[in-house]
């Protein structure tokens, strides 16, 4: 997803653009995420904080500290209250948009769902897509790459399926949105012909 995203809160008071391209597309089912949206589960797009600002407005945020231990903030309309952006202390430079907070939310495709383990009963987990029992951790699944003495795309995309083969089946989309997230990181490169090279090893 390579286009500026724009959006901004229900009264208009706040707008924000984002140049960022984003890495994941989430539908995270936390229990702050369903408290926060006062649904079953919040729709996020995962983009570098970098390329995002505010260009109208300024928003106010509720910190929580979430069951990682990371201080995890959101940002709402302090006149409508409608949610907008979220980040955390443990992935410092990231941040969630709210998909429902774009002017075009047809551009959001989710690719996975996180936090299943606490999915209600009566919220609609897509059986296409994968779901993970919580946020997978970029350096667990790093420490797996380099285990396994991953070499190619297709060899990381089957450690990942494997590694977490007891909680839910990893789609292809889903396993390479992690991929792309550690690269984003400088953990790991991957070049044209599909070869993978992990920082450091």
């Amino acid at each position: 997803m390579n286009t500026t995203l724009r959006g901004g809160c229900a009264c208009g008071a706040i707008r924000y653009e984002c140049t960022s391209e984003a890495l994941v597309s989430v539908l995270c089912h936390c229990r702050d995420c369903q408290r926060s949206t006062g649904s079953g589960h919040a729709a996020e797009l995962g983009a570098v904080e970098s390329g995002f600002s505010f260009v109208n407005g300024t928003p106010r945020y509720y910190a929580v500290i979430g069951d990682s231990g990371n201080t995890v903030r959101r940002g709402f309309c302090p006149d409508c209250g409608s949610p907008l952006v979220a980040d955390s202390s443990g992935r410092p430079g990231f941040l969630a948009i709210q998909a429902g907070s774009l002017d075009d939310p047809t551009l959001f495709r989710p690719t996975h769902h996180v936090y299943a383990s606490s999915a209600q009963p009566w919220d609609h987990i897509d059986p296409k897509l994968s779901a993970f029992a919580k946020i997978p951790e970029a350096e667990q699944v790093l420490t797996r790459l380099m285990e396994r003495n991953v070499t190619t795309k297709q060899e990381a995309l089957s450690a990942i399926k494997e590694m977490f083969k007891d909680e839910t089946v990893v789609t292809d989309e889903g396993g390479e949105a992690l991929l792309v997230i550690l690269c984003k990181l400088g953990f790991v490169t991957i070049d044209d012909e599909g070869c993978v090279r992990i920082a450091g090893a």
